[in-house]
């Protein structure tokens, strides 16, 4: 491809309505202004509650590892939280919020106040085309000079993590970047739907054989819905412990809330809501305070500005 060459990319909504072949011709076009690192690896449907789609998947190599990235098409989208048109709790979500989280005295404020302070608000971004990775890297795994010590204590610096990401060629996603990469096209609460299972939180080392039978008789869903891909193939906000860093100048963290919820027995319905689309911490006295969190992630960006 010569120097200076445009290269038109499709929005989400054209490539929803591309056929298989249309879309392998866009994987072709985007091979063509990948550097060598990346290959095609394939092209397949992904689907999570009304999202369904086909997602075209790459692999980067390097001296020390390779990663899954997929395309994420872009374009002028609308993310966040919607107040003019407040969630309803569902009768089982609000009988566990009202027994656990109101009886136990976690809250000081109605749900809609409380739903105001965590979840971001509603928006109009323009979202630009990019390779983004399907499973975040963990900050045990980024070296350092005191390799012993991460591995001992998972703790890392803010700009050590960037630095990392910077210096492979990448860059970490903007907070609404990671929200619309989350939420896949959903505009529901979580991006399954706005239902949550009737169970109580298990991690993504638990296996189906972990639950007990009980909770697997009254679950309202799969149990593990959010340990699975979400409508763009991407494994994103799967484990409240695990925050996401993204690159906006006052810190945000997404993907979960350190565990602060599961921890505190806030109740079923809070500690499901701490991996909405829409859920954010903004925890800049962390790292005023400390320089990092322990359990951070950062998931690697490859712009396609066209």
């Amino acid at each position: 491809m010569e120097a200076g060459q445009r290269v038109y990319l499709p929005t989400l909504e054209q490539w929803d309505r591309l056929s298989f072949q249309e879309c392998q011709n866009v994987v072709d076009t985007i091979v063509g202004i990948l550097p060598p690192d990346f290959q095609s690896v394939k092209l397949e449907t992904c689907q999570m509650g009304n999202q369904q789609r086909y997602m075209a998947f790459f692999e980067w190599h390097s001296k020390n590892e390779s990663s899954l990235f997929v395309f994420i098409p872009g374009g002028n989208v609308t993310i966040g939280y919607d107040r003019t048109h407040p969630f309803l709790l569902t009768p089982a979500q609000l009988h566990n919020f009202q027994q656990e989280t109101v009886a136990r005295g976690y809250l000081s404020c109605t749900l809609d106040v409380f739903l105001d302070r965590v979840l971001t608000s509603l928006r109009q971004v323009i979202i630009q085309p990019c390779l983004l990775q399907v499973h975040a890297t963990s900050s045990g795994d980024i070296p350092t000079k005191d390799q012993r010590k991460r591995k001992i204590h998972s703790f890392i610096l803010f700009d050590e993590m960037r630095d990392f990401v910077h210096q492979q060629g990448f860059r970490l996603p903007t907070s609404d970047e990671w929200e619309y990469a989350c939420a896949a096209g959903a505009r529901t609460l979580f991006r399954w739907g706005n239902d949550s299972p009737n169970t109580y939180m298990h991690l993504p080392d638990m296996d189906e054989d972990d639950v007990p039978e009980n909770e697997q008789m009254e679950l309202n869903m799969p149990w593990d819905i959010h340990c699975r891909p979400n409508g763009f193939g991407l494994f994103i906000a799967t484990n409240p412990y695990h925050w996401e860093l993204c690159m906006d100048a006052d810190i945000v963290l997404r993907g979960g809330d350190g565990g602060t919820a599961l921890h505190a027995g806030a109740g079923m319905f809070v500690e499901w809501l701490t991996l909405s689309t829409f859920y954010q911490r903004r925890d800049i006295h962390i790292f005023k305070e400390h320089g990092g969190v322990h359990g951070m992630f950062a998931r690697r960006l490859y712009p396609l500005y066209i």
